[in-house]
């Protein structure tokens, strides 16, 4: 008789259903996790729309798209509800600080060939009900370079940023560790960071 057959067999009767259902009641209960745990007090976590500073970050719609991908990286990395900054345990909060375009590379014509971006970000994480300050500030400036040959060249490396922008964000708040940034094309990345303390 074939293991399937006995597999069948035995859910027919009540002592192979209750076996049955202790085997998947040890699986399920395993407890195995493979987010950042935040401390026993604090259950959940919200992310408020960051400010940007107009002069220095003119670039509209940024802390959109910046609050989109904090809060993807936030239910990817961290082992916790994500909540209404309104209702959640630890709140992340932070300024987009600057967005310019650097000058890049130009071919014997004149004709731009490549260019790139630079982001900066401040971020800290907050004990909404204690109301203090548990990590950060953090300063963020990244670079990301492109070419120009595609209309949607800016957008796509600005998703780009972006995404690795808020991965290391949500990680150096939560761990208080240096993430190193991750550059294409060769561009050079920079991060400063001055952390004061961990959730």
């Amino acid at each position: 008789m074939s293991l399937r057959a006995l597999a069948a067999r035995a859910v027919r009767t009540p002592p192979g259903r209750a076996l049955l259902g202790l085997a998947m009641l040890a699986m399920a209960g395993c407890g195995y996790s493979t987010g950042i745990s935040l401390a026993p007090e604090h259950t959940s976590i919200g992310v408020e729309i960051f400010g940007r500073d107009g002069r220095k970050a003119p670039e509209r719609g940024l802390e959109r798209e910046l609050h989109v991908e904090l809060l993807r990286a936030t239910r990817d990395l961290v082992d916790a509800d994500v909540r209404r900054p309104s209702e959640a345990d630890l709140v992340m909060r932070g300024t987009v600080t600057g967005y310019r375009r650097r000058a890049g590379v130009r071919s014997s014509g004149n004709v731009q060939l490549e260019t790139g971006l630079i982001v900066s970000v401040e971020a800290e994480l907050w004990d909404r009900a204690a109301k203090k300050q548990v990590a950060g500030p953090l300063s963020f400036t990244t670079r990301v370079g492109y070419t120009l040959d595609a209309l949607d060249a800016e957008v796509r490396a600005r998703e780009r940023l972006l995404a690795n922008l808020a991965d290391r964000i949500v990680l150096q708040l939560m761990t208080g560790q240096h993430v190193e940034p991750q550059s294409d094309a060769g561009d050079p990345v920079t991060v400063t960071e001055a952390p004061q303390g961990l959730p």
